[in-house]
């Protein structure tokens, strides 16, 4: 599991990055769930020191064109 911090129209916001569970019919699949919301990447990186900043795209459709799902921002 692993988390990443991405822009938003609410400031700043905080996935968890898992996978799908066993019985799902996604199962196997990069899930993305929304954590938290913040205003400034000091408060999120805070709570989330090994968060990775940028868009993380769990490439769950048929034509992903990200290196390993990640399109990072430094």
């Amino acid at each position: 599991m692993t988390y990443s911090i991405e822009t938003s129209i609410h400031g700043l916001a905080v996935y968890k990055i898992d996978k799908y569970p066993r019985g799902s019919v996604l199962e196997g699949q990069d899930r993305k769930t929304l954590v938290d919301f913040y205003d400034t990447l000091k408060l999120a990186k805070a709570d989330y020191p090994q968060a990775t900043v940028g868009f993380y795209d769990p490439m769950n459709h048929y034509d992903g064109s990200l290196v390993n799902g990640w399109e990072a921002h430094s």
